[in-house]
């Protein structure tokens, strides 16, 4: 099967972000992607989570996974991508 492209959005505060699902019977994995804010270089991609709920403002930018474990990214931004 061939990757898909993927369409990538930055995420707000009150964001609840699916990590699984299906979209016309394909199986396809939404990603996380965190980047410096100041190079733009990309720090970490996280492509196997359930869910997450984020919490924002101008500096911070907090994903709760599953309601227990939380990373918190500081000076940065994150965006949230799933396939087309």
């Amino acid at each position: 099967m061939a990757e898909r492209e993927l369409e990538f959005r930055k995420v707000v505060d009150g964001d609840r972000l699916s990590g699984v699902g299906t979209r016309a019977g394909e199986d396809y994995n939404p990603v996380i992607q965190i980047w410096d804010h100041v190079g733009g270089t990309q720090v970490c991609r996280i492509e196997s989570f359930l869910w997450a709920n984020v919490k924002s403002d101008e500096q911070t930018t907090e994903l709760i996974f599953q309601d227990r474990t939380s990373l918190t990214v500081r000076n940065g931004y994150v965006e949230y991508a799933y396939p087309k």
